[in-house]
């Protein structure tokens, strides 16, 4: 599931939702947090705060709103 929304946001240009999917992504493959924060340039905080947003309440809460 992750890995289509990843897809789909490469496909529409949404580099801020394919950022963080592409993050989770690795960290599921099992690369360390600090690893992938620092592969992608994002802070580890930040990181850490988009895990437990999509553990919560899955990718909607990646997606910018209004």
């Amino acid at each position: 599931m992750l890995e289509e929304e990843c897809e789909m946001a490469r496909i529409n240009d949404d580099v801020d939702l394919f950022l963080k999917t592409s993050c989770i992504l690795r960290v599921s493959e099992g690369h360390l947090q600090k690893e992938v924060a620092e592969m992608f340039g994002v802070p580890l905080r930040s990181l850490e705060w988009w895990i437990e947003q999509y553990r919560n309440s899955g990718i909607r809460a990646l997606v910018k709103g209004p």
